[in-house]
C-alpha cells in the first residue's frame, strides 16, 4: 500500500471534490467531513556563475525542491482555513565582473485554522555559484511539518572542484510526490563542461563523471543513468495512473498532445538553455560561451544552475510555484 492510500485502506473512497489553490486565499469548509490537505513550498533557483575566462572555471548547482506535507483532518461545517501559498525562488542572474550569484529561496505555503496544527512546507534553498573551481553543494530540499506524513525536497545537485579548465552546473531536486524527494544530477568529473539533469518524482537525474559530458533528468518511475532519461509514463495519461497518487487534478495542466513528462526533470545542456518541466521534476544544469537564460520551473521543483565562460548575462529560471490541494472525503 502506498503511503497515499493509507489513510483509507483498501475502501473506495474517493473524494467528493478537490480543489486546488495556487495563490494565497481562504477555505471554508462547506459540511461536516474529512479532508486530506496537501502543501507544498516553492522551489529553489539555481545559481549562475560567469567568467570570461575558460580556465576560471564557473561552477553552479542546482537548487532544492520545495517540501511536502500530507494531513487528513476533520473538518466542520463554517470552519475557516488561511491558504498561504509560496512563491518560487526568484532567477539568479550574473553578468558584469566574474563570479557567482546564489540562487533564491522558495517561499513556503501552509494551511492554518483556529485550533488546527497549522501544516507547513518550507521552500527548497537555492543553489550555488563560483569560479575557480571551487567544490559547490547543491541548493537544499525543504523541510515540512504538521503533516500525518512530511517529506523533505530533494536537493540540487553536487560540483566537485574543477581542476582542468571547464564550466559545470547541475540539475535542480524534485518534489517527493512519492514519498521521497530526489535530487539533481552530480557532477564528479574535474575537468571538461559539463551539466546535469534535473531530478524527476522517481529517481535522481543523471550523474556527469568524465568530462565534456551531460546527462538526462530523472523520470516518474525512475532514475536516470547518465545520458539515459528515466522511465516514465506521460503525461497525457491521468497521474492518477502512477501508484494511486491522489493528484489526479495536476494533470488538467499538461497541454494536450504535449510529448512532456509531468513529474520528469529536464536534460542537462550544453550550449544551450534548459528547458522548463512541467511540474514536480527539476529544471536541468546548463553551460554556454556566451549569454543563456534557463527557463524556470512548475510545481515546487527547483531549477537548474548555469554557467558561462565567455562575455554575457546568465539566468538560471525560477523555482516552482508552491500549492495546496484539497480533497473532500466527506464523512
Amino acid at each position: 500500500m502506498s503511503q497515499f492510500t493509507q489513510f483509507t485502506g483498501n475502501q473506495e473512497n474517493s473524494p467528493l471534490f478537490c480543489r486546488g489553490f495556487a495563490t494565497s486565499a481562504t477555505w471554508v469548509a462547506p459540511a461536516n467531513g474529512w479532508v486530506i490537505f496537501y502543501v507544498m513550498g516553492g522551489g529553489g533557483s539555481g545559481g549562475a556563475a560567469r567568467t570570461t575566462v575558460a580556465d576560471d572555471r564557473p561552477l553552479s548547482t542546482g537548487g532544492g525542491a520545495g517540501g511536502l506535507a500530507i494531513k487528513r483532518a476533520y473538518v466542520t461545517t463554517g470552519q475557516s482555513f488561511t491558504i498561504t501559498i509560496g512563491s518560487g525562488g526568484a532567477a539568479a542572474t550574473r553578468s558584469g565582473s566574474s563570479g557567482g550569484t546564489t540562487g533564491n529561496s522558495g517561499g513556503a505555503s501552509s494551511v492554518s485554522a483556529s485550533g488546527f496544527t497549522t501544516i507547513t512546507a518550507n521552500g527548497g534553498s537555492g543553489g550555488n555559484a563560483g569560479v575557480l573551481g571551487t567544490a559547490l553543494n547543491g541548493g537544499a530540499g525543504g523541510t515540512a511539518s504538521g503533516g500525518d506524513i512530511n517529506i523533505t525536497g530533494g536537493s540540487g545537485g553536487d560540483c566537485v572542484a574543477l581542476t582542468g579548465s571547464g564550466a559545470s552546473a547541475t540539475g535542480g531536486g524534485a518534489v517527493g510526490v512519492f514519498g521521497v524527494g530526489y535530487d539533481g544530477g552530480s557532477i564528479t568529473a574535474t575537468s571538461g563542461k559539463n551539466a546535469t539533469g534535473g531530478a524527476g518524482i522517481g529517481g535522481n537525474g543523471g550523474d556527469v563523471t568524465s568530462a565534456d559530458q551531460t546527462s538526462a533528468g530523472g523520470g516518474t518511475a525512475g532514475a536516470a543513468s547518465g545520458a539515459t532519461a528515466g522511465p516514465g509514463v506521460k503525461a497525457s495519461l491521468d497521474i492518477d495512473y502512477m501508484q494511486n497518487f491522489k493528484f489526479a487534478g495536476f494533470s488538467v495542466l499538461v497541454q494536450p498532445g504535449s510529448t512532456a513528462f509531468l513529474g520528469a526533470g529536464t536534460e542537462g545542456k550544453a550550449q544551450a538553455a534548459a528547458t522548463a518541466s512541467i511540474g514536480f521534476g527539476g529544471g536541468g544544469g546548463a553551460h554556454n560561451n556566451g549569454s543563456v537564460t534557463n527557463a524556470g520551473c512548475n510545481l515546487g521543483a527547483g531549477s537548474g544552475g548555469v554557467s558561462s565562460w565567455s562575455a554575457g548575462t546568465v539566468t538560471s529560471g525560477s523555482g516552482g510555484e508552491g500549492f495546496v490541494m484539497l480533497e473532500y472525503i466527506g464523512i
